[in-house]
């Protein structure tokens, strides 16, 4: 059990994913060449009459080869007096952040991972995992299905070579600490694992089936998100948040739109501060209808992509 300890604050990277990770947990993103300074990014700017602030889409998993970063990202983390993450990334990983994690993955008294799918699922599954972690089934079958589809993607992340220290947020958390910057959480550790912890048994079937299905597709999948990232694709990212919200509309908006709305309510108050802010989530968080940039024109202030 050592080395699953070693990985959960992998793990949590997973948990700051967007929808796609949830129903078919294949969206860990990749990337290849730097961006160019000069190209559109997934960066923002947003304006009130007291201050201006920035949005940052976040790739949460990179390679080394994608840094250093553009440049205008750079420039909006300099400007910002505080910086705002989904999570506090320090917390992420404590005895106590990993003691929490175990208590909700564990499966409850008389359940295992098997019992808790159908035959014909548990033996695709079971197949395909010897494949890519010979023995490692018999390892995980006191853990619930939410559980193992986030461990076996990150394992297929890792044999890509794609790191969570890669990361956009990580990066600037830690440039945010190492130069004494304000950083803020929208969220606790806890809270992002009961939106996992809390899917139905059915919920979970699927996203332990549709991981199997799908590991040999993330690379193509990831390719194509990160280069949206790359472009400030908005079109693209907002097909990959929205792949399957017709079919999980509940699902969706616990994991993505409650959540807009949620920091809504915090970014207004930002923008009501004389200080300049930078806000680092996840790139899906940022398009769509219900997408933050959308939000806050609704909202009336000024928006623009940088």
């Amino acid at each position: 059990m050592q080395h699953l300890n070693r990985r959960t604050h992998m793990i949590l990277t997973l948990l700051r994913m967007s929808l796609r990770i949830i129903l078919a947990a294949s969206l860990v993103l990749l990337g290849g060449s730097c961006l160019g300074s000069e190209a559109p990014t997934s960066l923002w700017e947003v304006k009130s009459e007291h201050t201006t602030i920035h949005l940052l889409g976040s790739i949460h998993v990179l390679s080394e080869e994608d840094h250093p970063l553009p440049e205008s990202m750079e420039n909006a983390f300099n400007d910002a007096e505080s910086v705002v993450f989904e999570l506090d990334f320090d917390k992420m990983e404590s005895d106590a952040t990993q003691n929490i994690i175990m208590s909700k993955a564990l499966c409850t008294q008389g359940d295992t991972f098997q019992s808790m799918l159908s035959e014909d699922t548990y033996d695709f599954v079971k197949t395909e995992l010897n494949e890519l972690a010979p023995g490692m089934i018999s390892q995980l079958n006191f853990f619930e299905p939410w559980f193992v589809a986030l461990y076996i993607s990150e394992i297929k992340r890792e044999k890509l070579g794609f790191k969570s220290e890669y990361g956009v947020d990580n990066h600037f958390f830690e440039k945010a600490k190492d130069s004494g910057k304000e950083t803020i959480a929208f969220e606790t550790v806890e809270f992002q694992i009961d939106l996992y912890d809390q899917l139905s048994g059915a919920h979970q079937e699927e996203l332990i089936l549709n991981t199997m299905r799908e590991l040999d597709l993330i690379e193509d999948d990831l390719e194509t998100m990160i280069e949206a990232w790359r472009d400030g694709d908005t079109s693209t990212l907002e097909d990959v948040v929205t792949e399957g919200s017709e079919d999980y509309p509940n699902v969706h908006a616990k994991f993505v739109t409650d959540r807009n709305f949620m920091w809504l309510s915090q970014i207004e108050e930002f923008l009501e501060d004389e200080k300049q802010y930078l806000v680092v989530v996840g790139a899906g968080h940022m398009v769509g209808p219900d997408g933050l940039v959308a939000l806050l024109q609704d909202k009336g202030y000024s928006v623009e992509q940088l």
